[in-house]
């Protein structure tokens, strides 16, 4: 599984999405290194996610 960070429009996302895409693709060469034949990405790196406004980014 390779855990995506916060990404664009989560609560938690910092600005930077090269650091983001950067640990996935280390992620996804470790798996392959290890023996791996294919991956999920999953982003569960945006919770908590929003209570009530929720921005237009987020759902786009």
């Amino acid at each position: 599984m390779v855990h995506l960070g916060p990404l664009p429009g989560s609560p938690r996302f910092s600005g930077g999405f090269d650091r983001v895409v950067s640990a996935a693709v280390d992620d996804a060469i470790r798996l392959d290194e290890a023996g791996f034949d294919a991956i999920a990405v999953e982003n569960f790196g945006d919770a908590p996610f929003f209570a009530d406004d929720v921005p237009k980014v987020t759902v786009a």
